[in-house]
């Protein structure tokens, strides 16, 4: 698997190594939904790190680095690799999902002036603060079925996403949620928000997790009806630490007879 990790200007394009673990835990999550694929998007797509375990016929992806790219269009048979900044795209693409570990917390005057077309009924003003989740909707309302998404986890509860969060629960377009723990990325240590949308839902349960890549007993999963949500913060489940009780008695019986 080639990969172009230019660390120099990682600063300027936010583009980092996902780490191989993650990368075949998020593909488990896609072909448990997605036996076959025709078409996978991503976004910010460097050298097409996340579509390495996942099958598709064609892979297409978007990015600013023309370096990364070259790296893209090696790696993968059927590829359309476009040059751009995913916000001033102007090829027109069809595809069944999208994957991204898009580029966290960009700010969007950075990005764009106003809300891309795909957004307006939304926003129908200028989007300030946090970019994240224009990344994440503007993909996945392009798309045909769906889409899987490691965010950051400011997503879940800054008051800017509120608007976000409700309108995917309104239209119970969230399938699940959760907290990836040690996923062990080179730039940073911090946990990583798990997100998976869905066009064709038939339920309104979300099931909602915690996993921890180098720990099985920290796992946990619970399902929760999307109403719940409306309006509040997104939590993943917690498992409760165990609180050892210190019997004191039995202590100074020990010390009396040391």
């Amino acid at each position: 698997m080639k990969e172009f990790d230019h660390r120099k200007e990682a600063n300027k394009n936010m583009e980092f190594i996902t780490p191989k673990k993650v990368r075949e835990w998020l593909s488990f999550k896609v072909h448990s939904k997605f036996k076959i694929l025709k078409t996978v998007f991503d976004p910010a797509v460097g050298s097409g790190q996340l579509f390495q375990f996942i099958n598709s016929e064609k892979y297409i992806g978007c990015d600013v680095s023309e370096k990364s790219l070259k790296c893209f269009e090696e790696n993968f048979k059927n590829v359309v690799a476009i040059h751009s900044s995913y916000f001033n795209m102007v090829e027109k693409i069809d595809y069944d999902i999208a994957v991204s570990n898009y580029p966290f917390s960009l700010n969007a005057k950075d990005l764009f002036n106003v809300p891309p077309v795909v957004l307006e009924k939304l926003y129908n003003k200028e989007i300030t603060g946090k970019a994240d989740f224009a990344f994440i909707l503007k993909c996945f309302l392009e798309s045909k079925h769906g889409g899987f998404y490691l965010c950051f986890p400011g997503i879940t509860y800054r008051s800017q996403e509120s608007k976000f969060r409700d309108f995917l629960i309104e239209n119970n377009y969230v399938e699940s949620f959760g907290i990836l723990k040690n996923c062990e990325f080179d730039a940073t240590n911090i946990d990583v928000f798990y997100l998976e949308l869905s066009k064709n839902r038939k339920n309104n349960f979300i099931e909602t997790f915690t996993f921890d890549f180098n720990n099985d007993n920290n796992n946990i999963t619970k399902t929760i009806e999307c109403e719940r949500l409306k309006g509040e913060s997104w939590k993943s489940p917690e498992i409760e630490p165990v609180i050892e009780k210190i019997n004191i008695k039995n202590i100074n019986i020990c010390k009396k007879y040391t």
